[in-house]
């Protein structure tokens, strides 16, 4: 459920600074007068969203676990024994 939540917030966050940024910094619009729901409230989702993931998530804990937790399908790849020559 968390991986699918950082997924569903930080895709649309990021698109969104994107586009704040690209319209700021090349179009020069004035970003008082933007639509906020399209421009800011991704951004402000994203961060919000990570700040709570953050502080309910053991990272240290589930490291110490799994430490490959990062790597989606970690424990499942094979890799192949190299002779010693």
């Amino acid at each position: 459920m968390g991986g699918a939540t950082v997924y569903l917030v930080c895709i649309p966050g990021l698109l969104a600074s994107v586009l704040t940024s690209y319209s700021l910094f090349f179009r020069h619009a004035d970003l008082l007068n933007v639509n906020l729901a399209v421009y800011f409230l991704p951004i402000i989702s994203m961060i919000v969203t990570l700040i709570l993931i953050h502080k309910t998530v053991n990272f240290e804990k589930r490291a110490r676990l799994r430490p490959h937790f990062w790597i989606d399908g970690h424990d499942r790849l094979q890799f192949p024994h190299r002779a010693c020559h």
